[in-house]
This record gives C-alpha cells, structure tokens and sequence, in this order.
C-alpha cells in the first residue's frame, strides 16, 4: 500500500447511501508479478487502486456512477466519485492523499464522454477543489476498458491516464447508468 488504507465513509464524513450498510476501505498501491496468458509471460511492475466494501449492499438502487481513481505513485494518489441512487440521493465527493496526508474534495464535477455504443467510454474529465482551496484538472485518455458485471451492478471500466506536469498516472474510470438495464426510468428525469 501506498498509504494508510482509507475508511472511505469515515474519511469523508459520510453515511452510505440506502441499500448500502457496512464500510468501505480505499488504498493505491504498486502491484508486481506476473501474468501468464497461454504460453505468453509478462511482468507487471506498476502502481493501481483498490477498494474493498464488506457489509450489505442493494447494488439495484444505483442509477449512475463515476467512479475515478487517479495514482501518480507514492506522493499523489486521488479517487472521486459521482453517483445517483433510485430514492434521488446524489452527489460528488472525494480525496487527494499527497505526502500521506487525505485531503478533502470541496467541489468535484466528473463528465464522460461514451462511444458509439452507449457504454464505453471514450475519455473523461474532472474538475475539483480540495479544502485547501486548490483547483485541479484532469484529462482521462483511454488505453483499453473491461466490462464489468457483479450482483446486478453492470459498469466499464475505461483503464488509461492522466497528466499533470509532465507526471502520468494510472487512471481508472468506471462508469454505469441505470442499473436496472432500462427496466425502469431514469431517477432525474
């Protein structure tokens, strides 16, 4: 781990969302080894994000989400995230650790641009104010993407990078809009 791992909620001054009870840890990190595919090895040596929730979860409440981690490497790790939930609760929220030291989103507003097929993503932007009062801005440039499909919760994850003076990251941007796959109408309309 790259930093302490992060109780999410906690962090953030949060109570989850309905439909969503127990907690939720973040952490960036490096991850090395290797992957064997076929007869094919490649060595991995490079830095990621995980996440790790454990409690009761109703994954058919969620409507949309972006959720974005950004990893520099041990000095600069970030995660925001904009959701809506079937009862209207919505919202953007996250961190920056730098040096070790979480600072607290004051404002975030993520955009995605999706492709042709309604779901993958093709970029994504971000722009956000921490409690300091410093504004940043990023750019997602996509190098590959994955579907994901877990407990009735469908998302892609578009994997790429960021950035920012001359430094690039890791990025990951994991989008998904109505959860009940058009079964029912959108929350904001």
């Amino acid at each position: 781990d790259l930093h302490p791992r992060w109780d999410y909620l906690q962090l953030l001054k949060l109570v989850g969302p309905d439909g969503h009870q127990g907690a939720h840890l973040e952490m960036a990190g490096r991850i090395t080894g290797t992957v064997r595919l076929g007869d094919q090895r490649y060595d991995i040596d490079c830095f990621g994000h995980r996440d790790r929730s454990w409690g009761s979860r109703d994954w058919t409440t969620l409507r949309a989400v972006r959720w974005w981690s950004i990893v520099f490497g041990p000095d600069l790790a970030i995660q925001m995230t904009a959701h809506g939930h079937a009862n209207r609760q919505h919202g953007t929220l996250g961190y920056m650790v730098r040096d070790g030291v979480p600072h607290i989103m004051t404002e975030c507003a993520i955009s995605v641009t999706l492709d042709y097929d309604g779901i993958g993503v093709q970029s994504g932007h971000c722009d956000f104010t921490l409690e300091t009062g410093e504004t940043f801005s990023f750019d997602h440039v996509r190098s590959n993407g994955v579907v994901l499909d877990v407990k009735n919760y469908r998302a892609v994850e578009s994997i790429g990078t960021v950035t920012m003076n001359g430094r690039v990251a890791m990025s990951n941007i994991e989008v998904h809009n109505n959860a009940l796959g058009g079964l029912e109408p959108p929350a904001f309309v």
